[in-house]
């Protein structure tokens, strides 16, 4: 298996729009890395937001994160399944309308999962913290 021995944070810096909304759902840990999700409810103030949901990725040594994967919307009212790694950002999956957010989860944590397999995480006190369980 190829490993990623140093990945790089992702360089668009709209996670810190979700980030600082308050809007965090889940908080867990996957392969040493702290991994949240930011649900953003649509409401009269913020019904036009890009992402509906999005996973973060951080190593314990950095600030930004080194993954996103979101839920976002197009201007023309599709919703994508964006993947975000460095300077790199995918499309892997387009839908209709909006999907829940346990099927964007089950999606983004397997995608989060394949890429972690490769990374090599730093050391800190917080390794001895449990992964989330397999569904």
């Amino acid at each position: 298996m190829d490993r990623i021995r140093d990945a790089s944070r992702i360089a668009d810096f709209s996670w810190l729009r979700d980030v600082s909304s308050g809007a965090l759902a889940e908080r867990f840990f996957i392969r040493g890395f702290r991994v949240d999700i930011y649900a953003v409810k649509p409401t009269s103030v913020r019904h036009l937001e890009r992402f509906r949901f999005r996973l973060l990725v951080f190593d314990k040594a950095r600030a930004r994160p080194l993954l996103s994967i979101g839920l976002e919307s197009d201007i023309l009212g599709e919703y994508l399944l964006s993947v975000q790694r460095g300077t790199e950002r995918s499309i892997p999956e387009r839908y209709d309308s909006v999907p829940t957010y346990e099927f964007f989860r089950d999606r983004a944590v397997r995608i989060a999962r394949e890429y972690l397999a490769k990374v090599k995480a730093s050391k800190s006190p917080a390794d001895d913290r449990k992964d989330v369980p397999r569904a």
